[in-house]
């Protein structure tokens, strides 16, 4: 009798343990959703918004893979490709001188966000601020193309309906503004707060004069453009200027396919330094036609001995 009780008991126990032990019996565990995931770091603002120049550059600086946040990039439309009814959106290109098809914005949401109609909903000659994933895109063929990824959106838009003549490939007047153009001053001195500077008449100025006359470098650089596909292509601006000893060693115009490297071009006139009269120059930049980044810069250069002023006003390439 008390053998057959002994069974029954460590049959219960053996049950037990079993139950406790089924791995059946254990709930999986439980993974609550994220119903915040984490969204990208915008890269900048629409107030700093970067030039198609720059969204190049920092493409190529990330070896072309997609930046690891949103970044704002202002240009302006040059060709309006195609539309996609499916998901509403267009893919358009955008430089910085409307002429250029330097960043491609592919399959791009209008403002805020909101779908497109049509093509006709976008304009070339427009200005845009576009917010996306800035990468680098590889053809069947090899080439790359630098291009703001699907899903970006158009910030503001602004500016006429007429892109820029054709035949223009960069175009700056400074009648009220650097108009894109940037400054890069090699040597400025302490005494000096500035070498070149816009100046309200309509004009960029270069001066290392302050009661004294201090040696110093600045160079003003135009956006990239591109060259490719041209046969020919000149410079031309006018300039102004008095006080140098010798104009052409201190005033240089020079190009550059890298931003690093710098050539002189040949300038065709010079002021005589009599008068502030605006004189016509001309640089040809046929030697450059073909390539597909280029950059121009007035280098200003002073002395001890002389430290001239020198007034640039509109530059045109075409």
């Amino acid at each position: 009798m008390k053998q057959l009780i002994y069974s029954m008991i460590a049959l219960a126990i053996s049950a037990s343990a079993f139950t406790l032990t089924s791995c059946e019996d254990v709930p999986a565990p439980y993974n609550k959703p994220d119903n915040n995931p984490t969204k990208p770091v915008d890269l900048n603002t629409e107030a700093t918004a970067f030039t198609v120049a720059e969204a190049v550059q920092k493409i190529n600086e990330n070896g072309g893979k997609a930046l690891s946040g949103e970044a704002y990039v202002k240009g302006i439309i040059s060709e309006v490709v195609s539309y996609n009814d499916t998901y509403k959106s267009i893919t358009y290109y955008i430089s910085d001188n409307g002429t250029d098809k330097t960043l491609k914005i592919y399959s791009g949401k209008g403002l805020n966000g909101a779908d497109f109609a049509s093509k006709a909903d976008l304009e070339a000659g427009k200005t845009v601020v576009v917010k996306g994933i800035l990468k680098s895109y590889t053809n069947k063929d090899g080439s790359k193309t630098s291009e703001m990824d699907k899903g970006s959106k158009i910030i503001s838009i602004t500016g006429g309906t007429t892109p820029p003549p054709a035949n223009e490939i960069l175009k700056a007047t400074f009648a009220s503004s650097e108009d894109g153009f940037t400054i890069n001053n090699i040597n400025l001195p302490t005494e000096l707060k500035q070498i070149w500077a816009h100046d309200k008449k309509g004009y960029m100025r270069a001066s290392a004069f302050n009661k004294n006359k201090y040696a110093a470098q600045s160079r003003l650089i135009s956006p990239e453009f591109s060259l490719a596909g041209r046969t020919a292509a000149t410079l031309t601006f006018k300039h102004a200027g008095r006080f140098f000893v010798t104009a052409a060693d201190e005033w240089k115009v020079q190009v550059s396919t890298d931003g690093t490297t710098w050539t002189d071009l040949q300038v065709s006139a010079y002021p005589t330094g009599n008068d502030w009269n605006f004189v016509d120059a001309t640089c040809d930049l046929t030697a450059y036609v073909g390539q597909a980044k280029v950059q121009i810069a007035f280098l200003y250069i002073s002395t001890t001995a002389s430290a001239s002023t020198w007034e640039v006003k509109d530059v045109l390439i075409k």
